[in-house]
Formats: structure tokens, C-alpha cells, sequence
């Protein structure tokens, strides 16, 4: 049986290499080499190598300058991952920075992330600001806009991006510009795509529904279509 032992760090402190059962950080932590953890708790910050945890909590700031691997991972803070993020979940409400590529079985955002690869996942809901160079990936798609979303492909199964009406309060009228919402993307293929406020190149589905804001200058449908008067398409086909 492995022998795990605990760690606590609330002034500085390094982290040698092996594997832990608690890893507490309310200082200043840095892992000298690769850990494998039951659990990682950071609110200071926290340096690590490789990373293998059934659950890590970042409220503070962590740098991982290499793989990410295990269980469920919340960010409260700021994290910003050089290596592989391979997860069971993925939490943002913080934000997340990802050098590479990011797998995961469920992924729910409200704060930000930002990936230079690409994304996959089976489930994928967001409210805040996602942002990827590469393909991502979803069988269920849920973005609600809160600001611009950039995307360089979208495909799944069904994918649902919409973009709720503000409340005529103090703070949507001060930062009048926060209600420029919109995502860009080159492309997004599924069965079942409803989009709102989105420019694109080109949109390929079975059922289709183009929304309010939207950009695209071509479409393909295989069943269904709808489009709304508000939007602006270049030229649709049922192939």
C-alpha cells in the first residue's frame, strides 16, 4: 500500500518530489519535481512540474510547467498550464490558461479560458469567455455570451450558443460596451446547432437554427432550417 504523506505550506516552502495524500499552499509552495496527490489546495501560489491529483483547488495563482492529469479541477484563481490537461472535470470561475491541449469529460466556465490547442470534451458549458486557436470539440455545447469568444473550429453533437439579453441596470448602462457579445469561429459542424450572435465561415448541420446577430456567409442543412431575420447569411443548402 502506498505510503502518502501531508504537506503544509502558509509561509515558503518547497515540495520535493513523490506522493502526498494532502497538499495544503496558503504561502508560497514550489514542487522540485513530479507529485501525485489525493488532493492539492493552493490559495498563495503554488510552482509545480507534473501534476497527478484526484482533486486540485486553485484559488490563489499556480504555474504548472508541465502535464496536468486526474480526478476534478477548480480554478478560483489563476492558472496557467504549460503541459497536457487530462481531467475528469474542469472547473473555471477564475481563469485558465493552457498552453496545450485540454481533455476532459465535463467542463463548466464561468470565468475564462484560453488554449493554444485544442479542446475535447463531452460536455461543455460556459458563461464567460472562451478563447482557442484549435478544434474544440464537444458531444453538448452550452455557451451563454457574457463577451467576445474567439474559436477556431466548433464540432459535436449539439451545440447551443446564445447570447441573453442584458437587465437595463446600473452597470449594463455604464459599460454600454459589454453588450457587444459575439462569438467568431471559421467553422461549426453537428446534428443540432442554434447559434445567436455569431460570425463564421461556414455552418454545417442537420437541423439548424441561425439566431439573432449572426454573420455567416454559408450554410449547410441536411433537415431542418430557420433563420432569423436579424441575421445576415451569404447563401444556405440542403445537401
Amino acid at each position: 500500500m502506498e505510503n502518502r504523506s501531508d504537506i503544509k505550506i502558509s509561509g515558503s516552502g518547497n515540495i520535493g518530489n513523490g506522493i502526498y495524500n494532502d497538499i495544503k499552499i496558503s504561502g508560497s509552495g514550489r514542487a522540485s519535481g513530479d507529485i501525485d496527490a489525493i488532493r492539492v489546495h493552493v490559495s498563495g501560489s503554488g510552482q509545480f512540474q507534473n501534476v497527478r491529483a484526484e482533486e486540485m483547488h486553485i484559488s490563489g495563482s499556480s504555474h504548472i510547467d508541465g502535464n496536468l492529469t486526474g480526478g476534478s479541477f477548480h480554478v478560483s484563481g489563476s492558472a496557467h498550464i504549460s503541459g497536457i490537461i487530462e481531467l475528469d472535470s474542469l472547473h473555471i470561475s477564475g481563469s485558465l490558461h493552457a498552453h496545450s491541449g485540454v481533455r476532459a469529460r465535463t467542463i463548466r466556465a464561468s470565468g475564462s479560458i484560453s488554449v493554444t490547442n485544442d479542446i475535447e470534451c463531452e460536455e461543455m458549458k460556459a458563461a464567460g469567455a472562451v478563447h482557442t486557436d484549435g478544434l474544440l470539440n464537444a458531444d453538448t455545447l452550452e455557451i451563454s455570451l457574457s463577451g467576445n469568444c474567439k474559436i477556431g473550429e466548433i464540432g459535436g453533437c449539439t451545440i447551443r450558443i446564445s447570447a441573453p439579453e442584458y437587465s437595463p441596470n446600473f452597470f449594463s448602462r455604464l459599460f454600454s460596451h459589454a453588450r457587444s457579445r459575439t462569438l467568431t469561429c471559421n467553422t461549426i459542424e453537428a446534428n443540432d446547432i442554434s447559434i445567436e450572435n455569431t460570425i463564421a465561415k461556414s455552418v454545417h448541420g442537420k437541423n439548424v437554427i441561425i439566431g439573432k446577430g449572426c454573420k455567416i456567409d454559408s450554410v449547410e442543412y441536411t433537415d431542418t432550417i430557420s433563420i432569423d431575420p436579424d441575421a445576415e447569411v451569404g447563401g444556405y443548402v440542403k445537401i
